[in-house]
């Protein structure tokens, strides 16, 4: 009886061809598939995700009575930046508090397209798993960070307040007070065309270079002067940049050398290790054809010269110069990353602080490349390099947000203006300008150019009246998920029940894009 009976349940129950899972195979039938998962199991059918199952009734009858977990299975279709069983991807390493999860503890199958992919209660995430209990966004969420969102600086040193209040107002000058207008609209400098999270400022060319060009292009970089040093002579000759008196104490040597070897000599100073870069090899090339020993030879002669080249450089009897072809020159660049890299590899602390007052110098518009007016060089020594480019926003691991639906409901005039507000009294600048301190940047020097974003700005529009103020509006649990695609090896595509189905499956494997989690 003890046999008949269960066997009894099981065959009144058993469905022999159930077309939901696209199984042949003997088993109770458990419910329908979601349709993003009905595309994936093939002719494996349960095993796809259920290794404990089987197609003979003995095998299901020792499946009812072991413990099994499909997390395995759905980790190898879905990734995750950690591991998926601790919550938020354990994103909070310091946290021993953290309890593993099941998928099944948020994720239902075999209800069709119902409840795979809930949208998590307030309840459930401010009750059941966190330490402190909230109950709302507008009654108990926590306030935002004292400067959200603008924590932290950005590589681009961009003053929007000076901007708009002194340059834009001297730019055009004389103009009707609408084309200034025009200037001030964040529309005009940054894409909304794709804005998501962040809206990107648009290229120099598009934003920059009427303003920026007519000063960069042409500006005169001082490589050598006869007499004293520069960045540049104080680099090649490892000393420091305003070092006067050793400079006087090389100078001879240097120039006989220069007036021998001429750019071989270079070429020997530029290849030292704390230098020897793709760097180097720009800069010898670019002067490869220059006739350095020629001005070298008449500097120490006491004569007269002039040289004018056709690749920007040119030379006097006091100085030699390079005229800058405009933004993002090669060669000045070249000699701002060697100073750099000079810095990073210094180990002495008193030294490396020279090494950073010489690459300010090097960067600022006094007879340098002024490319520190827009360039952050301050965090070169943190990030290893010059950020040339555009940094992009603050990683947010469990916040989701995107401007586009923001600005579509508030108009172009409206949304940016609503939560970004210039703070005219804000010292912009103070952060940029530690450069010269051996690396010991105070981060809590920056002030951003706006206000910050307060909560209540948010909760004037997600309230229980308004738009949707649930944790999961902005809140995600899974971070950087990824659909690797793995499981499909094991699928055969000719199980298919249609042509569609598979031209389906093909297009999903084809762009890589991640099903419903």
């Amino acid at each position: 009886m003890a046999f008949i009976l269960p066997a009894l349940v099981l065959i009144a129950l058993a469905n022999f061809y159930e077309p939901s899972i696209k199984s042949p195979h003997v088993g109770i039938d458990p419910g329908p598939l979601s349709r993003v998962h009905q595309e994936f199991i093939g002719a494996q059918g349960c095993q796809t995700c259920h290794d404990d199952q089987h197609p003979t009734l003995p095998g299901m009858v020792n499946s009812l009575f072991t413990d099994s977990s499909i997390n395995q299975a759905c980790e190898s279709c879905h990734g995750f930046s950690g591991r998926g069983q601790q919550a938020h991807n354990r994103i909070f390493p310091d946290r021993t508090d953290l309890t593993a999860t099941q998928c099944l503890d948020c994720h239902s199958e075999h209800n069709g397209d119902n409840n795979l992919v809930p949208e998590l209660s307030d309840t459930q995430c401010g009750q059941a798993c966190h330490a402190q209990p909230f109950t709302s966004f507008t009654a108990s969420h926590p306030a935002f960070a004292e400067n959200f969102p603008s924590e932290t600086a950005g590589s681009i040193r961009f003053d929007h307040s000076r901007h708009f209040k002194k340059y834009f107002p001297q730019q055009y000058r004389g103009a009707p007070p609408e084309i200034v207008d025009r200037a001030k609209q964040c529309v005009s400098c940054h894409s909304v065309e794709q804005a998501t999270r962040e809206v990107k400022p648009r290229s120099y060319g598009e934003i920059c270079a009427s303003c920026h060009d007519q000063s960069l292009t042409g500006s005169t970089l001082t490589i050598a002067y006869r007499d004293e040093p520069t960045p540049i002579t104080s680099l090649l000759l490892d000393i420091q940049a305003d070092d006067s008196d050793a400079f006087d104490e090389l100078r001879d040597d240097f120039l006989e050398q220069m007036s021998d070897d001429g750019i071989d000599y270079w070429q020997e100073l530029l290849d030292r290790p704390a230098l020897a870069s793709s760097a180097t090899n720009q800069i010898i090339d670019h002067i490869d054809d220059f006739p350095i020993d020629e001005v070298a030879s008449a500097w120490l002669e006491d004569e007269s010269i002039e040289i004018n080249s056709t690749n920007g450089m040119s030379a006097d009897d006091d100085a030699i110069y390079y005229r800058i072809s405009g933004h993002n020159d090669p060669f000045a660049k070249a000699w701002l990353e060697l100073a750099t890299r000079q810095a990073i590899n210094q180990t002495d602390e008193a030294q490396q602080d020279n090494d950073l007052e010489r690459l300010a110098m090097l960067a600022s518009d006094d007879e340098g490349s002024s490319c520190g007016k827009c360039h952050s060089m301050n965090q070169a020594l943190e990030i290893g390099e010059i950020p040339w480019q555009y940094a992009g926003s603050s990683d947010r691991p469990l916040s989701k947000y995107s401007h586009s639906p923001h600005i579509n409901l508030l108009g172009l005039d409206q949304s940016c203006h609503n939560c970004h507000r210039i703070n005219h009294q804000a010292d912009f600048g103070e952060y940029f300008d530690q450069i010269s301190s051996a690396g010991q940047i105070d981060d809590a020097l920056y002030q951003s150019n706006f206000h910050p974003i307060d909560i209540a700005t948010c909760q004037s529009c997600h309230n229980p009246k308004g738009v949707n103020d649930s944790c999961s509006e902005c809140h995600q649990y899974h971070q950087n998920s990824t659909f690797s695609g793995s499981i499909l090896d094991q699928v055969s595509l000719s199980a298919r029940s249609s042509n569609s189905a598979s031209d389906s499956l093909n297009e999903r494997s084809n762009t890589t894009e991640e099903p419903s989690p």
